[in-house]
């Protein structure tokens, strides 16, 4: 003999129905908010150091933001040039490190371009020495990097520590160091309301 559910057990199945749903799609929206991707603010940006910046390493600076998202921000100084004379001091994080910035009518197999900005990017020694051989219009070996953790450049902006300055490659390109803080300080800054 075959039984069928009673109308009040399907009645308590839909609302239990009911209640996964809602509970899936706050699941859902949640990993929505910690998995977003999207670039922010100051992604492809120049941020121009404030009076605020006490960091020695990071006052009068003008710093190409190479990623920024809710996770955190991975930007490269443009300013401040090495002892050597020939490379720049990226920021304090791992100085061993070497990128190159380039112009964009040359390309190697490991140029990230920033369409946005027509702009690339390269890491490593090797990949910085097949570069010099393609011989880009312009380039700029910088060592180590500035990084910011979760929010962390976000709460920075809010409280006027940096300012956003629209990236210019004929700035970043043709300024020299010792004047580009002074004259980025003078550019029209992006407004970024919080």
């Amino acid at each position: 003999m075959t039984t069928t559910p009673s109308a009040p057990t399907k009645k308590r199945e839909g609302k239990y129905d009911t209640y996964l749903m809602f509970a899936g799609a706050a699941i859902l929206m949640w990993l929505g908010g910690h998995f977003n991707n999207a670039p922010d603010v100051a992604d492809h940006q120049l941020l121009v150091s404030s009076a605020k910046v006490t960091e020695k390493p990071l006052q009068d600076t003008v710093i190409l933001v190479l990623h920024h998202r809710k996770a955190g921000a991975l930007g490269l100084v443009l300013n401040k040039p090495a002892a050597s004379g020939d490379t720049f001091i990226g920021g304090p994080m791992e100085p061993e490190k070497v990128y190159a910035l380039h112009s964009t009518e040359v390309l190697t197999p490991a140029s990230i371009v920033m369409k946005d900005i027509n702009t690339a990017l390269v890491e490593g020694q090797s990949a910085i020495d097949k570069l010099i051989a393609a011989k880009p219009k312009w380039m700029k070996v910088i060592k180590g990097y500035t990084g910011w953790g979760k929010r962390q450049l976000n709460e920075e902006l809010k409280a006027a520590t940096w300012q956003i300055v629209f990236y210019d490659e004929d700035f970043v390109r043709n300024t020299p160091a010792a004047e580009m803080w002074t004259k980025a300080q003078k550019m029209p800054m992006r407004q970024v309301t919080y």
